[in-house]
């Protein structure tokens, strides 16, 4: 777009030409904003009177080499810059326009874009920073020459009420400072997110740091949105921290503070209780909050099935709620239990003599806490006519179904037979021996049998060795006996 109006400065009319360079041309005023050709070239300017009054030549010719200083920071490329594209059409016909035959054309095409001329005019004039309008200083300086008479330029003065006085030149107020100080920028350093528990006190000075190269430490200086973080209900809210320097630079950054309600705990451990015996459901049972503390009171029981009066596994639902609506449930294990029956075994007769009489019950006990009559079953048979092993498996019940099962190992057994006449012996060579001279049985049970087994040499010398093995109805026994044959002497 520059380039654009850079073309416009160069069109000359031959015609002209000479005529331009003595002369101030002017092209539009609107609401402060005014559009020259001065020697060939396009500027802008801000004067209320503009229109109403005269520039003379010969001011224009004293300003020549402002004028030409002020070509290369041209006004009208820093109303471009400043309304962007709103007045990007405006401008384009301005410039379309100088490139037509006539002057007439040109004031044709502007007039249509009034409206957004006068905002590019108002963008000027809140700018400070924008570069020294060069036709203004002129219209200033002739406002105070002996010829101020012929012109009504200048920068108005404020009038008593505070407004413009359009009728009055003036000067800039405050008049800027030519060489101002560096401006130095604070350091904000805040959290980006913090969590707190509901209910709670939060320090909204908690990780906030703020510093100036030029003012140093500034964290004391730090403004917050609200002086007190509202932590009444869980959610996410968002507290803004400024802090200005002694330059009057301000910074802000912004902290999402998220106020969280933790869940309730609540516990139960499975128990038992004992049929026939009462149950507290709430025996046992903690509740507790990080934000709310104790919560026992405010424990609710669901569900409760729970019937003591039969062995069982049961249910019990509790749930609570707290002061912000978070809720916990669980769910608890009840069981009944009835003890099982007392069965006593240890004064049973466990060594029966084959042949006798044999009572299972006798010295077998039960009792139990529920039941007075208990009835004690007896698996097995104890057969006493025959030594041996025998095993009897005793039950008892009660009338919740509890038992209690134990076993008895009884033993049959019967007096061995006995047998004399085996003691060790000595004999010399040539002696006669008889292995069962002498040797004699006797079983309470009736006939026995002895026999052995074994050689004795009476004509070598050495030690032999008998075994006796004798048998009665019940039992089988054996013995050894050592016989010695010595040389003669």
């Amino acid at each position: 777009m520059a380039k654009k109006f850079k073309n416009v400065r160069r069109i000359e009319n031959m015609a002209d030409q000479k005529e331009r360079k003595n002369k101030v041309v002017p092209i539009i005023t609107s609401c402060g904003l005014a559009l020259l050709i001065i020697g060939g070239g396009v500027y802008a300017t801000q004067s209320n009177d503009f229109s109403r009054g005269k520039i003379s030549t010969h001011n224009v010719a004293k300003q020549k080499k402002n004028v030409k200083q002020a070509k290369k920071n041209n006004v009208i490329d820093d109303v471009i810059k400043s309304v962007g594209e709103k007045t990007k059409d405006s401008v384009d016909q301005v410039a379309d326009a100088f490139t037509g035959d006539t002057l007439k054309s040109a004031h044709a095409a502007v007039a249509k874009e009034t409206d957004k001329l006068v905002e590019a005019a108002s963008v000027i004039a809140k700018k400070p920073e924008l570069p020294t309008d060069p036709i203004k200083d002129m219209l200033n300086k002739d406002a105070n020459s002996s010829n101020a008479g012929e012109q009504t330029g200048g920068i108005p003065e404020k009038g008593s009420n505070g407004n413009v006085d359009t009728g009055k030149p003036g000067k800039p107020d405050p008049i800027p400072d030519p060489t101002p100080d560096p401006t130095s920028t604070p350091k904000l350093t805040v959290p980006v997110f913090a969590t707190v528990h509901v209910h709670s006190k939060y320090d909204l000075m908690t990780g906030v740091t703020a510093s100036d190269s030029v003012d140093g430490n500034l964290t004391n200086n730090v403004q917050t949105s609200v002086a007190d973080l509202d932590t009444s209900k869980p959610g996410i809210k968002v507290v803004w921290y400024s802090v200005t320097n002694s330059q009057g630079v301000t910074v802000k950054r912004g902290s999402a503070i998220s106020i969280i309600n933790n869940a309730p705990q609540l516990n139960a451990d499975a128990t038992k209780v004992e049929v026939g015996h009462d149950f507290d459901p709430m025996m046992g049972v903690t509740a507790s909050d990080t934000e709310d503390g104790d919560l026992l009171s405010r424990v609710q029981i669901i569900s409760n099935n729970v019937k003591t009066d039969m062995p069982g596994v049961y249910k019990v639902q509790y749930r609570v709620t707290d002061q912000d609506g978070k809720v916990a449930e669980i769910t608890r294990d009840v069981t009944v239990y009835a003890q099982t029956p007392e069965l006593d075994v240890g004064e049973a007769d466990t060594e029966i003599e084959v042949g006798s009489e044999f009572d299972p019950m006798h010295n077998i006990k039960a009792s139990d806490p529920y039941d007075s009559d208990l009835e004690i079953k007896v698996e097995g048979t104890v057969d006493t006519k025959n030594v041996g092993t025998y095993v009897l498996k005793y039950s008892v019940t009660n009338h919740y179904g509890m038992s209690t099962v134990k076993t008895v190992t009884y033993h049959v057994i019967a007096d061995q037979p006995k047998i004399t006449g085996i003691e060790d012996k000595t004999i010399s060579i040539g002696d006669k021996f008889d292995a069962m001279e002498g040797i004699k049985g006797v079983s309470k049970y009736g006939k026995v049998d002895i026999t052995v087994d074994g050689e004795v040499d009476t004509k070598n010398a050495g030690e032999y060795l008998l075994t006796y093995t004798i048998k009665d109805k019940y039992s089988i026994l054996t013995f050894n006996r050592t016989i010695t044959v010595k040389d003669k002497d």
